[in-house]
């Protein structure tokens, strides 16, 4: 505690004293929560679950809300009906939230002096306590086919969303994100993340080196495409060379036709005369004719063949026989 009344005998105690003492008890008390434990907007506890068609019931909890604490400790809950948001027709999310506040609480009768000549005294009925109080309410969204989470105001904390269709509630789901992490729960978390640092951290003081070596043995070695380059010219050079066939690692083929292609295999689909060809597709032979038949430029033959236009001059002519002559006379 930063600041203690001191107390003699004999010494007249103030009420600025005694407010004193409870002030910067509870000052302290926040500073360590909001110091050491938890800053932001948290909460423990709180158990949303549905206790009929259109109510929830939410049970005890602590509110940390900027390292101080507010609570809601009512036996059995705190049940919240929410028949007045369920939707018509479509869906709608309700979510359940808790905001701080401040409230005097404990009523008892306490006696008043109203003479103090005569030390004559009243009783009153009065608040004897002040109680950070955890206050819930259900905050509903928009009804939709595809309902979204309502927006909620920093100013309160979400203890869970609630989906909600024309028949009353089909769903609860806690808001984990907000839930205060035990400290107990954490240290287990951090020996277990200590043991596999231990455990992985020589392998990665080393990966570096390592990465290193293998881009250093990389640089010397060639890219794939310039092996299969290579490796093609040396299966031709081992061909040309003619190489028995069991050399089977080092042939090539030309494809000067299909002797070396599987065509059997499924999905085959080439072509090989003299090279790799795209198969012949929707084949069909037709006899051309001329679009003009009458074109005095062309002429064609009894055959059939078609040539250009000629005309013939003959080289050899024998015509009618001037006389006879007997091959018997003739030796040989």
């Amino acid at each position: 505690m930063k600041l203690s009344p001191i107390f003699r005998d004999s010494y007249e105690v103030t009420d600025d004293d005694l407010d004193g003492m409870v002030v910067n008890i509870k000052k302290s008390d926040d500073d360590i929560a909001y110091d050491a434990i938890q800053r932001g907007r948290r909460f423990t506890g709180f158990a949303v679950t549905g206790s009929s068609a259109t109510q929830v019931n939410v049970g005890a909890g602590r509110l940390w809300f900027d390292g101080k604490r507010y609570y809601s400790d009512d036996p059995g809950g705190v049940t919240l009906d929410l028949n007045s948001l369920k939707p018509g027709l479509q869906k709608r999310i309700v979510a359940i939230v808790a905001w701080p506040e401040e409230i005097e609480t404990n009523l008892e009768t306490r006696d008043y002096e109203i003479d103090a000549e005569t030390g004559v005294k009243e009783p009153r009925q009065v608040n004897t306590e002040t109680f950070r109080h955890a206050r819930l309410e259900a905050v509903a969204g928009i009804e939709a086919v595809s309902p979204v989470n309502p927006v909620i105001e920093s100013t309160a904390v979400i203890l869970a969303y609630v989906r909600m269709g024309a028949s009353g509630i089909e769903a609860i789901t806690r808001n984990d994100a907000a839930l205060l992490d035990n400290l107990g729960d954490v240290a287990v978390r951090v020996s277990s993340l200590e043991d596999w640092r231990e455990e992985v951290s020589p392998k990665i003081d080393t990966l570096g080196t390592e990465l290193a070596r293998i881009q250093s043995q990389l640089g010397g070695l060639s890219n794939q495409n310039l092996v299969y380059a290579l490796a093609q010219d040396v299966a031709e050079l081992k061909e040309k060379n003619d190489l028995p066939a069991a050399f089977v690692a080092y042939r090539s083929d030309s494809f000067l036709d299909a002797s070396r292609s599987d065509t059997t295999v499924a999905g085959y689909a080439a072509k090989t005369e003299e090279g790799l060809r795209f198969p012949t597709a929707a084949l069909d032979e037709h006899q051309l004719a001329l679009f003009n038949p009458y074109n005095p430029d062309v002429k064609v033959s009894g055959t059939g063949i078609l040539l250009p236009a000629y005309d013939e001059i003959g080289s050899r002519i024998v015509k009618g026989g001037v006389g006879e002559m007997s091959l018997a006379q003739y030796a040989y």
